[in-house]
């Protein structure tokens, strides 16, 4: 196994736990990663579905949906960030209050990866 692979199972060790909320299981914000940003959705939202937006429909960090018309879509915060924040070779959605959907962020880990 290269170092590049070792590194990132490593760092996949490190992540952290696997926490279910609404059915739906998610990672927990784990201590070894550092926030780099926002997520704006309204961004993600428009390059997927044109004049979309986002917008809750509950009050929870999992209760975005993108609108476009009468049409609903679902979001994954993950790929906002990745897509939101190119620069970094691993990048991970957070949210760190289950109960507000402004929670959201987006972190990078702490260790370094080793190519």
């Amino acid at each position: 196994m290269n170092k590049f692979w070792a590194s990132l199972s490593l760092v996949s060790v490190l992540v952290g736990s696997t926490v279910s909320m609404n059915g739906q299981d998610v990672d927990a914000q784990p201590s070894n990663f550092v926030r780099i940003s926002g997520v704006d959705l309204n961004q993600y939202c428009r390059q997927r579905w044109g004049g979309s937006k986002a917008d809750l429909v509950e009050r929870t960090a999992w209760g975005w949906r993108c609108f476009s018309g009468n049409n609903r879509y679902s979001i994954s915060v993950q790929d906002a960030c990745k897509e939101q924040n190119r620069s970094y070779p691993v990048v991970s959605a957070y949210a760190t209050n289950p109960r507000d959907p402004y929670s959201w962020g987006c972190f990078i880990p702490t260790v370094r990866l080793i190519p």
